[in-house]
């Protein structure tokens, strides 16, 4: 019987010349054997090659970086000779010049985090690690220790997109994972709406992620904080999971009913307040079935004290076409309460514009009358007895007053502003709000009866008229 160190230096050949055979070691690999025998092809050297470049270029600050970190996990010693010979061979792997060797690639997997599948595929194939942590696997986890054990990762994986372009909350979202979406709220990690000091609070709340970048993670783009401040989708998808989950306290935390545009009191004349921009149908659609508490949250005005200071009153502003999905859907009870939600602010809102544009055109029209009492005492008119205006003065009194008065077109918002010398602006205030359209009909007398009444107040404020 030959001695043991034979059989293993046996078996050490064996492996050797397995690993130097492009259908030995290699193949082994490539084969899909959950596949019914299929074989995954290996791809070309500059394939592979163009793919490493990539990775190793996002996740390392050099390919010098990545040479050092090959030579520690390879024990050899971190000098100058061995950093030159590695880079040289590794440039002419990322060339496509050299083929990637089969000692390389547990090396190159490990550094780089990819299977070794991926690897000889040039990243055509992606085979999952039953250990790795990714934002896909922790947004469908509903385990909170891993959830933790996720957010203390150096690498802070929470902070970047995916090879998808796709943030773990893109995917919580998906999930419907409102759980975790819950957690990270709580333990302040995201904020949906941050601090009203906000500069950019009338933009989109605030909202923000509090997490530090690492900056030795020099790859770390911090995608999520971008996507938390510019996707206005992710608060709407969880507001609509806060809907289905009955959780009014989580509404009033979201603001649902708001759009921060208010907080901005739209003072100005541009045309447009982008009301549309923060439509949400995944809300519009979870509210159709919502509960009885939900609809009537969603009914009520509520009050916004904008960043002047100025105390305005609104109604939910798709509030309209949620009324006309609900009749569409024949949930007539939701639908009265909203009209009548509706119906009592449009009333608001015309009675305000009302006794403003009022007060002006009396304002207007006692100076004017004021100014030809003085002419009349000079003897400027012939009967002083009987002083009037004119329809001319009328009609100037008329524009004069309606100065003020401006509609943001095809988006139901409108503002009056008190333009009189010398008025107290705590008796007469200007208004600014948002007004209900409702488009649909119904065969119930009682609730077309509400949908009349709505819109007949929306024609007099889109007509409204001062009283001279």
């Amino acid at each position: 019987m030959l001695p043991a160190y034979i059989y293993f230096d046996l078996f050490l050949s064996c492996v050797f010349h397995i690993c130097k055979s492009k259908i030995g070691f290699i193949g082994m690999l490539l084969y899909n054997d959950s596949g019914g025998g299929k074989m995954l092809k290996k791809a070309g050297d500059l394939l592979i090659g163009k793919h490493l470049a990539k990775l190793i270029d996002t996740k390392y600050e050099s390919r010098r970086q990545f040479v050092k970190e090959y030579l520690k996990l390879e024990s050899d010693d971190v000098d100058d000779h061995n950093i030159t010979n590695m880079s040289n061979r590794l440039s002419q792997i990322l060339n496509g010049n050299k083929s990637i060797q089969t000692y390389d690639l547990p090396i190159f997997s490990t550094l780089l985090d990819i299977s070794i599948e991926e690897i000889l595929s040039g990243g055509t194939y992606r085979a999952a690690f039953a250990d790795r942590i990714t934002n896909y696997r922790i947004a469908a986890s509903k385990d909170k220790s891993e959830w933790e054990r996720y957010l203390q990762m150096e690498e802070q994986i929470i902070l970047n997109a995916d090879e998808y372009g796709k943030t773990v909350l893109d995917y919580a979202l998906e999930f419907e994972n409102y759980d975790f979406m819950k957690f990270l709220m709580e333990q302040g990690h995201i904020q949906f709406v941050g601090p009203r000091k906000s500069s950019d609070f009338s933009g989109n709340f605030g909202a923000r992620t509090t997490i530090e970048n690492n900056q030795k993670l020099y790859h770390n783009l911090n995608t999520l904080n971008g996507d938390i401040k510019s996707k206005v989708n992710l608060r709407g998808r969880l507001i609509a999971l806060a809907v289905k989950q009955n959780d009014a306290d989580m509404l009033k935390e979201l603001r649902a009913r708001e759009i921060p545009v208010l907080y901005d009191g739209m003072n100005g004349g541009n045309g447009t307040i982008g009301k549309d921009d923060y439509y949400m149908p995944e809300l519009q659609n979870a509210l159709l079935d919502a509960d009885d508490d939900i609809i009537h949250y969603f009914s009520q005005e509520y009050e916004i004290t904008d960043n002047r200071n100025v105390v305005n009153r609104y109604i939910y502003p798709f509030i309209g076409n949620l009324i006309d999905q609900m009749l569409e859907k024949r949930k007539e009870d939701a639908a009265k309460k909203l009209l009548e939600g509706a119906l009592e602010h449009n009333r608001y809102v015309y009675e305000g514009l009302k006794e403003r544009m009022d007060y002006v055109s009396y304002i207007y029209k006692q100076k004017e009358l004021a100014y030809k009492y003085a002419c009349a005492k000079n003897e400027q008119f012939e009967q002083k007895e009987d002083i009037s205006l004119s329809e001319d003065e009328k009609e100037l009194i008329r524009k004069t007053t309606k100065e003020g008065l401006y509609y943001y077109k095809n988006e139901d918002f409108v503002r009056y502003l008190v333009m009189v010398p010398n008025h107290n602006p705590l008796l007469h205030k200007n208004i600014i709000s948002d007004y209900v359209q409702v488009r649909s009909a119904s065969n119930n007398a009682a609730i077309q009866r509400l949908i009349t009444e709505v819109n007949e107040l929306y024609e007099k404020i889109n007509t409204i008229e001062p009283n001279i």
